[in-house]
């Protein structure tokens, strides 16, 4: 009779940590986060009184991401774009009517935009990977179908309340109308400047980020390697609201 009850007593004791687990997951799944647009821009440019002809363009498509619940402060993200003309762009012969500031001259383009690693405690949030900035000279453009990227480590700590640090390392960019990423700036991608030097290493980026009493101030400083150094700096003040309803 003993093998039998000191068999029920281990399945009862392996049982526990099974549950444990199988619940730990689901809470882990329930916590995470899935998110996402539908996008549908006509795009034109009209030439009046120029020989120019005028410009269009179609897209339909968005975004739909993924943002994994952290654990011990970690977590992962990833954002899958899309954009399609569904046939109704000049993409054939000399494309002349074709503006390709809305995806290019491609009649489908699909990018993994973000895949990045995260980790995050009430001071510190670090990332790497393919990123969004908001920066004032880095940022996501995001005004067409699919916004700018980066391949960056960027980290921001709050060492008190309404203050920001933030350190950027920028190696690598996709601009809105690329299928991936490039070592190239706006500038080096950009025909009008082809003394510049066809490949970038990158950017370097420090920001000082702060608000107090109804004023917001921010300084950056920029290194764009092979290209210039940059300062930049706002400072703004809000009133009160003024007569219930102005400010």
């Amino acid at each position: 009779m003993k093998k039998p009850i000191l068999a029920a007593i281990l399945s009862a004791t392996l049982a526990v940590p099974v549950l444990s687990h199988a619940e730990t997951i689901k809470d882990w799944l329930m916590q995470s986060q899935v998110s996402g647009d539908i996008r549908s821009y006509y795009f034109n440019q009209l030439y009046g009184g120029s020989p120019l002809p005028d410009k269009y363009a179609y897209s339909l498509g968005g975004m739909l991401r993924v943002q994994t619940a952290p654990v011990y402060g970690i977590s992962a993200a990833v954002a899958f774009y899309t954009a399609n003309d569904l046939g109704a762009n000049d993409t054939g012969g000399g494309q002349s009517h074709l503006d390709p500031l809305l995806m290019g001259d491609r009649t489908s383009l699909n990018v993994l935009g973000q895949a990045y690693l995260q980790y995050q405690d009430p001071w510190v949030q670090l990332r790497v990977g393919n990123l969004l900035l908001d920066t004032p000279w880095m940022n996501p453009s995001d005004a067409f179908m699919i916004p700018s990227t980066f391949q960056a480590v960027a980290i921001r700590v709050t060492p008190i309340k309404n203050l920001q640090i933030i350190g950027i390392r920028e190696f690598r960019f996709k601009n809105r109308i690329q299928a991936d990423y490039q070592r190239q700036t706006l500038l080096n991608f950009n025909d009008h400047y082809s003394y510049l030097p066809d490949n970038s290493i990158g950017t370097l980026a420090f920001g000082l980020k702060g608000h107090l009493m109804g004023v917001h101030a921010s300084a950056w400083f920029y290194r764009f390697y092979s290209l210039t150094n940059m300062f930049y700096g706002t400072l703004g003040y809000t009133t009160p609201t003024l007569m219930g309803h102005f400010r």
